[in-house]
C-alpha cells in the first residue's frame, strides 16, 4: 500500500462506494486498459497497473479499512461539494481541508490527472499536420479554457494514448497533474483504416471497366493517384498502392492503399446490359462500349462517390 496515492482517484468513484461498485468499476476501466487491448502502450500499461493496485487494497474489507484511516489523516472528510472535470473520461477529487486559520499550516496542494478525447482526420495524421487540444483545466476550485497546439507522433493509431506532463489540473495554484490524451481517428467519408493501410472502394461506369480506362484515386496526402485498370477485374478484387497509407510508428515508412474497384451499372439496367456484353467479342464489345454515353447515363454509386470526393477537398481547405 502506497502512503502518496489516493486508490479512490484512480478508478474514479466516491469513498463510499460499496463492494458492487467497485469491482464494476475495475472490471470497466480493467478492460479498456488491458495490455492485449493497448499493446506497446505504455501509458495504458502505468494506468492498469495503477487500477489493479487500487481493486487488490479496496476489495479486501480490513486493507481497505487500514487505507481509510490513514487517508482522513491527510484530507478533511468526504463532502459532497467535489470538483467535478468535466473533460470526456476525467478525474473526480476532493479538495484538500481548508486551512482553520491563517497561522495554520496549509495542506500540501493535490494534483488532479485529467483525461480528454483528442478527435484527429485522416488527413491530419498523414499529412503529420498539427491540431488544438481544447479541454477545461481546473486550478484552485475554478474551470478555466485551456488548449495548446500539437503534432500527433508519427505511427499513432486511433485508440492510443498520449501524455503530457503537467498539463492537468490543480486543487491549488502550483501542483498541477498530468493530462493523458486519447487519440481517436474521424470517420472519413471514402477511407477505412486497418492498422497503417488504408482501404478504398471505388465505383467506376462500367464501359471504363470494360475498356480499362485510367481512373482518379484520391489518396490522404495532397497527391492524386491515375490508375489504369487491369484485366479481368472484378468486384472482389483489391489493388494495390504501395507507401500511400498513414505513416508507421518508429519508421520512415508508409502503409499501403487497397483499391476496390466496384463497376456501376445504370439503375435497374445490370441484367440486361451483362446479357448483350455476354454475346459480344472483339471489335463488337468494344464498339457496344464506346455507344454508351456515359454522360447521359445515371450512376448512382459513382455520383454518390464524386461529392464524397468534392466534400473531402472542402473540408481540406478549412
Amino acid at each position: 500500500m502506497k502512503s502518496n496515492v489516493n486508490y479512490y482517484r484512480i478508478l474514479n468513484i466516491s469513498p463510499k462506494a460499496n463492494g458492487g461498485e467497485i469491482k464494476k468499476t475495475y472490471l470497466r476501466l480493467a478492460r479498456k486498459y488491458h495490455p492485449d487491448k493497448n499493446k506497446g502502450n505504455k501509458l495504458a500499461e502505468r494506468k492498469f497497473k495503477q487500477i489493479n493496485e487500487a481493486y487488490q487494497i479496496l476489495k479486501d474489507p480490513q486493507a481497505r479499512e487500514l487505507f481509510d484511516s490513514k487517508l482522513k489523516q491527510k484530507m478533511s472528510p468526504p463532502r459532497q461539494d467535489t470538483i467535478t472535470v468535466t473533460t470526456p473520461d476525467s478525474f473526480r477529487s476532493t479538495p484538500p481541508k481548508p486551512r482553520k486559520s491563517p497561522h495554520s499550516v496549509q495542506k500540501k496542494e493535490a494534483p488532479l490527472d485529467l483525461e480528454t478525447t483528442l478527435i484527429v482526420s485522416l488527413e491530419t495524421i498523414c499529412q503529420n499536420r498539427s491540431c488544438v487540444i481544447n479541454y477545461l483545466k481546473p486550478e484552485n476550485g475554478k474551470e478555466t479554457k485551456s488548449s495548446f497546439s500539437i503534432r500527433i507522433p508519427r505511427g499513432t493509431q486511433s485508440g492510443d494514448w498520449l501524455l503530457f506532463k503537467n498539463k492537468g489540473g490543480a486543487t491549488g495554484k502550483k501542483v498541477f497533474g498530468d493530462l493523458y490524451v486519447k487519440v481517436q481517428f474521424k470517420p472519413h467519408s471514402l477511407f477505412t483504416v486497418k492498422d497503417w493501410d488504408v482501404y478504398l472502394v471505388c465505383p467506376v461506369p462500367f464501359p471504363d471497366v470494360f475498356l480499362r480506362k485510367k481512373v482518379i484515386i484520391p489518396t490522404l496526402s495532397k497527391q492524386e493517384v491515375q490508375l489504369k485498370i487491369p484485366a479481368g477485374v472484378s468486384n472482389e478484387t483489391r489493388l494495390k498502392l504501395t507507401n500511400l497509407g498513414l505513416p508507421k510508428k518508429h519508421s520512415k515508412e508508409y502503409g499501403n492503399m487497397f483499391v476496390s474497384i466496384l463497376t456501376d451499372y445504370p439503375p435497374n439496367k445490370k441484367q440486361k446490359i451483362q446479357k448483350e456484353i455476354a454475346v459480344l467479342k472483339g471489335e463488337d464489345l468494344k464498339a457496344y462500349l464506346k455507344r454508351q454515353d456515359v454522360k447521359k447515363l445515371h450512376y448512382s454509386k459513382v455520383e454518390k462517390y464524386k461529392k464524397s470526393i468534392q466534400k473531402m477537398y472542402e473540408e481540406r481547405k478549412k
